[in-house]
Order: C-alpha cells, then structure tokens, then sequence
C-alpha cells in the first residue's frame, strides 16, 4: 500500500478582516483518495455544484510552523468547527468555522484526479468495477498443496521456497486491500484492524503540497 500524502497550504476565507489561521495541514491516503472519487461521482452524476461531509481530519495553525513541535503546539492550534471534506466535481478541500463566529476559513484547493493518479484510482470507476477488479486479482492467485471436495489435488504450481511465509504475505495482503476498499465506499479515512500499523506520510512538494523544513 503506498504512502500516505500530507499537504500543507494556505488558509483563505471570505471574510476580509477576520484574523485567521495562517496554515492548515491534511492528509489523504489510498482510502481516502478513493473515497473522495466516489463523491465526485456523485456530485457529477446529480449535477450538483458540491457534496460536504463532516471530517475533522485537518490541523488548523494560527502561525505557520516551521518544526514539528509548532505543528503539536495546543497554542498553536485554533479553535475550528464543523470541519467538513467538501467536494466537487474536479476539486477537493476541507473547510470550518472559528470556533463560536461565522467566519468560515478553507483550505486550498487540491485536484481529484492529481491525487488519485498518484495512488492509481481510476476516477470515473465504479465501486463495481473495483470490486470485480479485487475478486479477479484473488481469482488469479494460484493454488498450491491443495484439494478439491473430492480430494483430487489442485496444484496450479510448485510449492515457493518459503511456503509459510509467502502464505502469509499472501494473506496480509488480502486483508489490507480489503479493509481499504470497504474504508473506501464508506468514505472512513482511517481503515484500521487490531494492532494494525499505519504507514508513514510521505511529503510532498508542489505549488499546493509543501514539506515543513
């Protein structure tokens, strides 16, 4: 499964003399990503100009940090409400308001099909297609030292090496990709098993992906 992206920009608002945060700080993994197609689907097949869901994901910064340590900073951070993921069409970005005002802040704008290329999403496929795509790439796996109900033997090749081990990254990678598609349709950013260990972010670096130094 690859990286997560953690995206760092610039905080906007309609409000011309409100004070707010100068920074705010995301991340989209696969999941998400995935998730994040499927309501652009939605919003382009309803002709609609946006679709918002609740999502408290994003630190909101009063100063914009230069270490960790700014980023973690309780006094650091503002004070933000009904943070919600709103999505169109082509574009993602997440939004709230200062805690107890009206004044509604957002984040820049991030493009849908930038993020899911990099993750490999096809933006215009249905959780269909990818759930055909899932079982076909489990169907094509081949079995080895096993039987039918009949007990005639089923081997589609030779036993590996390390039978136990590849079995089990076998396995493990079932899992992960499945737990990943069901987070993915049901918009959870955070598919998670017991003792399950999350992968660490990978920065990146555009005019609207930028790493802390």
């Amino acid at each position: 499964m690859q990286h997560a992206l953690k995206f760092v920009t610039e905080v906007r608002s309609d409000s011309e003399y409100a004070d707010i945060p100068e920074q705010a700080i995301f991340e989209i993994d696969a999941a998400s990503a995935a998730g994040i197609a499927a309501l652009s689907r939605k919003v382009l097949d309803a002709d609609a100009n946006k679709i918002e869901v609740f999502d408290y994901r994003t630190t909101w910064l009063k100063k914009s940090a230069q270490s960790d340590a700014d980023i973690e900073d309780p006094e650091n951070q503002e004070a933000v409400e009904l943070d919600a993921l709103v999505v169109s069409g082509a574009e993602f970005w997440f939004a709230g308001y200062l805690k107890h005002t009206a004044v509604k802040i957002c984040t820049e704008r991030q493009r849908i099909d930038e993020v899911c290329q990099h993750f490999g999403i096809d933006t215009i496929e249905t959780v269909e297609d990818r759930a055909l795509a899932w079982l076909c790439s489990v169907a094509d796996l081949k079995l080895w030292d096993w039987s039918d109900d009949q007990g005639n033997p089923l081997n589609e090749c030779a036993p590996p090496s390390d039978g136990y081990e590849d079995s089990h990254n076998a396995l493990m990678a079932l899992i992960d990709a499945a737990r990943t598609f069901l987070a993915s349709i049901s918009h959870d950013s955070t598919p998670q098993g017991p003792g399950r260990i999350e992968n660490p972010v990978l920065s990146v670096t555009t005019a609207s992906m930028q790493s802390i130094h």
